[in-house]
């Protein structure tokens, strides 16, 4: 069958999905991903077919709105305005674009903010299924949706109660701001309108699947989650070959550290770029610096011991580094358990602080340290632990080693093939992935 692939965000939102739609290739499945026009030539590489949305993430990220929204960290306000404020101009646009890219596909796998397809779905009567690289959009009482503050530990008593109202403000956050546009659309498409809190209880009823991208070991799910939500295991392909640059710089010597920050646009790099090259030579250690979106764009030439580049295959890079220093995005904390090696988390914003400290209660990874408070004293020390503190090492590479064996896409395929084959209704889909 043909399956479309629809995913809006950065790098970290789309590699997942590349995955995907590579292991449905191999499936014999013909597969459209659609995503930001400039991460076309992933597509290119795998010879998958591509339709480009038209939004630039890094010139979003850039912008303003997109600052502020970084600067946002745990405040859930400035994460709600901020939001607004980026997404409510692109909603128009990616109307007509999920409307184009959904032509003539049999089925259609979207992300959380790729979640207009859904409604096209409904419309074309079309197998959908929603991927989230979180454990969001879920209702639960265990935890607080990623990005809330937790509840005080010593005021149990409402702790479930508000555990479960951030995942309804979440929701209300992602329908809010574009209701009266979105009702407006499915007025057009003949469908009818959804209650003013959105369309949650429409999911449950209609028992729309969710596959959760990430590691049952990493985050189990909550015994209150309906059967249809599935937490896969992660989805990662077989590692890319790195540069031969990147290649003799790993060999020449003793293991480096990893440092980068992914997709996250800076306000001060060049105060995070002094604070990074210090913490390195404080402990006398070699880097990999990935310059990324975070402005790290200095010349290193003068640094026989640090190796800075535009891409790294993390794969193949981090299991070669003594320990790896991110920004905990899904993407890249998946990649840095997977290692076997220490991670140390400099969140953000959201969901990035959710994973930091998910690598601290694991015990592969020190505290995580806010962007906001981030100093070179408090880098070294943290690096210094990761470096020194054996416990954690010997956590760390049992931790990859389970994820290691875990296959989270071929489970992902094969839950997305029983899905969309009508043959098989959904509520016979409870099997265990292991083996998978």
């Amino acid at each position: 069958m043909h399956i479309t692939c629809l995913t809006v965000g950065s790098r970290g939102d789309v590699q997942p999905f590349l995955n995907l739609s590579k292991a449905l290739q191999q499936r014999g499945h013909r597969v459209r991903l659609a995503t930001h026009a400039r991460f076309a030539s992933l597509a290119d590489t795998n010879t998958i077919e591509f339709f480009p949305l038209g939004a630039d993430p890094l010139q979003m990220l850039q912008s303003s709105a997109g600052q502020a929204w970084l600067d946002s960290g745990q405040n859930p306000l400035a994460l709600v305005s901020n939001m607004i404020r980026l997404g409510r101009p692109l909603i128009e646009q990616l109307i007509e674009e999920t409307t184009a890219a959904l032509t003539d596909t049999d089925g259609v796998v979207f992300s959380l903010f790729g979640n207009l397809a859904y409604h096209l779905a409904e419309a074309k009567n079309l197998p959908s299924i929603m991927v989230h690289l979180q454990p969001v959009m879920g209702r639960t009482t265990a935890f607080p949706v990623p990005g809330s503050p937790g509840w005080p530990s010593h005021i149990p008593l409402l702790g479930k109660l508000y555990n479960w109202l951030t995942f309804f403000v979440a929701e209300q956050v992602f329908w809010q701001p574009y209701r009266s546009q979105v009702q407006r659309w499915r007025k057009t498409l003949g469908l009818p309108k959804l209650p003013f809190a959105g369309p949650y209880r429409q999911l449950q009823a209609n028992r729309l699947p969710f596959l959760y991208a990430y590691s049952d070991l990493v985050m189990p799910p909550p015994a209150d989650w309906p059967d249809q939500y599935h937490v896969t295991g992660y989805w990662t392909q077989p590692a890319e070959a790195p540069s031969p640059a990147l290649r003799r710089f790993v060999d020449r010597g003793k293991p480096p550290i990893y440092i980068g920050f992914g997709s996250m646009t800076d306000r001060h790099p060049q105060r995070l770029q002094e604070m990074v090259l210090n913490a390195v030579g404080n402990l006398n250690q070699r880097a990999v610096i990935l310059k990324g979106w975070a402005g790290l764009r200095a010349d290193f030439a003068d640094h026989d011991h640090i190796l800075a580049v535009d891409q790294a295959p993390h794969e193949w890079l981090f299991p070669r580094m003594r320990a790896v220093v991110h920004h905990g995005g899904a993407g890249t904390t998946a990649a840095g358990l997977r290692s076997g090696k220490p991670n140390v988390v400099i969140p953000y914003f959201a969901d990035q602080h959710f994973w930091g400290s998910r690598v601290r209660q694991l015990g592969v990874g020190p505290l995580p340290i806010p962007r906001k408070s981030l100093s070179e004293e408090n880098l070294t020390a943290a690096l210094h632990q990761a470096l020194n503190d054996k416990q954690m090492q010997k956590k760390a590479a049992a931790v990859g080693q389970h994820l290691q064996e875990e296959n989270g896409v071929t489970w992902a395929v094969h839950l997305i093939e029983s899905y969309f084959d009508k043959k098989k209704p959904a509520s016979l889909i409870s099997l265990k992935h292991a083996g998978f």
